[in-house]
């Protein structure tokens, strides 16, 4: 009987032999993460699956993957409101019910169309979640689940312009969420693949939308989608990512 064998992606591969040469023997973590970097540093677009989505129920709760319509909701008004917290559970805590609440009501736009105002928001919020059956830590796991943050962890690893701004004590500010570009999106899937606006915002996926705009770009003349500065920014990341390995592998210095 055959079975089917995973093999260390080339990319992947030939960074641990250099760093194997520099008598660092990385982690089993660093080469799955190696060789994860290595296949988003070549393979840009990913390969054309089903668009079907479903929810994931937890609890008597059904999370659907986000839609333009309810992301666009989350960044520019419940964003704002949990970031202004200053105590960090009470901010975590109202960021998951805000986000599962987004999740939730993916696909139904008059869920969100009066939720501009902080006391509105955290009203509507708050009345959802009193209806669960689940806790916020159960709530949490669905919506990383969701989001694919499940097996994942957040390494925050500075560029250099971030790392001389942060010597020179100036960190360059972090630029508000653009959404300006959602009109001619919408406008392309409509002329490309028909539907109404309204379809395109709030009945699909983000991830399915970012996925056909994708194949949109091999049928336009002259749209690249493997563009060439995309793919040098992707291989820079994953350079970033050896470096970050070497540098957590080498000595601590003496101190005599």
């Amino acid at each position: 009987m055959l079975y089917r064998k995973p093999t260390y992606h080339p990319l992947a591969l030939a960074a641990l032999q250099k760093l194997a040469d520099e008598n660092i023997v990385c982690t089993p973590d660093e080469i799955l993460w190696l060789h994860q970097a290595a296949q988003t540093a070549t393979r840009l677009t990913p390969g054309d699956g089903t668009l079907l989505d479903y929810p994931l129920i937890v609890g008597n709760a059904a999370l659907w993957p986000l839609t333009l319509g309810a992301d666009a909701w989350l960044n520019q008004y419940a964003a704002p409101l949990y970031a202004a917290i200053r105590i960090e559970s009470a901010s975590c805590r109202l960021q998951v019910l805000c986000i599962a609440y987004a999740m939730a009501h993916a696909r139904q736009p008059e869920a969100f169309r009066k939720l501009t105002a902080r006391a509105r928001i955290i009203w509507a919020v708050s009345h959802w979640a009193a209806g669960l059956s689940i806790t916020v830590r159960e709530l949490s796991a669905g919506v990383d689940r969701v989001l694919g943050l499940d097996a994942v962890e957040l390494v925050d690893i500075p560029t250099p312009k971030e790392s001389a701004a942060a010597k020179a004590g100036t960190p360059p500010p972090r630029p508000d969420p653009d959404y300006s570009g959602y009109g001619e999106m919408i406008a392309q899937l409509c002329h490309f693949y028909g539907g109404s606006p309204e379809r395109w915002q709030w009945h699909e996926s983000a991830a399915g939308v970012t996925r056909l705009l994708q194949a949109i770009t091999k049928v336009i003349p002259g749209a690249d989608p493997d563009d060439s500065a995309a793919l040098a920014l992707a291989r820079n990341k994953f350079n970033s990512i050896v470096a970050h390995i070497r540098a957590a592998h080498k000595p601590a210095p003496e101190h005599g």
